[in-house]
């Protein structure tokens, strides 16, 4: 579904055609098998697998009675469970996270800001140069290559893998075409 929903911008068959509209696999619930579409065609669930190494941390912890988690993929994704007891009695709920700013990691996107999640999901994708070489793994689903210019983008969702699908589509997107996606990402969303 991600990938009809944001016009091919998110796709985990790497090697398409470029055309948005031409499915690059089926599917056969029944016999349990992908088809793909064209040999040349690769399925690359890079998009998704930390958001749902996160979520299923967060649902082992969850069963373990643990209430409150903040687990950490990398510099990319974010689960939390629960709001974290550093809000309790300060009127603020949830956890507390800062956004790096990355064309200069040390250094705060939105200084003095931060955002506070509770039981939620958090995903962000960039692309920065250094010089004249792209320092991203954001591909462009429709060229193959490298998404050129500098921006970021950052989605906060119900739990950590529907996160993961919209900020690499919308990065790749650019901003010019994620006005209308903003505030649509829904409560749960699996791979597509």
């Amino acid at each position: 579904p991600w990938r009809r929903r944001t016009a091919g911008w998110f796709d985990v068959a790497a090697g398409t055609s470029g055309n948005a509209k031409a499915e690059p696999y089926t599917l056969d619930a029944e016999r349990r098998t992908i088809t793909l579409a064209e040999p040349s065609i690769r399925l690359d669930f890079g998009g998704y697998a930390k958001g749902y190494a996160l979520d299923a941390a967060a649902r082992l912890l969850s069963e373990y009675g643990v209430a409150d988690a903040l687990l950490h993929g990398g510099t990319s994704s974010i689960r939390t469970l629960g709001g974290g007891a550093e809000g309790e009695g300060s009127g603020e709920a949830g956890w507390p996270i800062a956004l790096v700013d990355p064309a200069s990691p040390e250094e705060a996107a939105l200084p003095g800001v931060l955002l506070r999640l509770r039981s939620a999901g958090l995903s962000s994708s960039a692309v920065r140069h250094a010089g004249s070489a792209a320092s991203s793994d954001v591909l462009n689903p429709h060229t193959g290559r490298a998404v050129e210019g500098e921006g970021a983008c950052v989605v906060i969702a119900a739990n950590a893998l529907t996160a993961e699908a919209p900020a690499s589509g919308l990065e790749a997107m650019g901003g010019g075409g994620t006005g209308a996606w903003r505030g649509e990402v829904p409560a749960a969303a699996g791979p597509g």
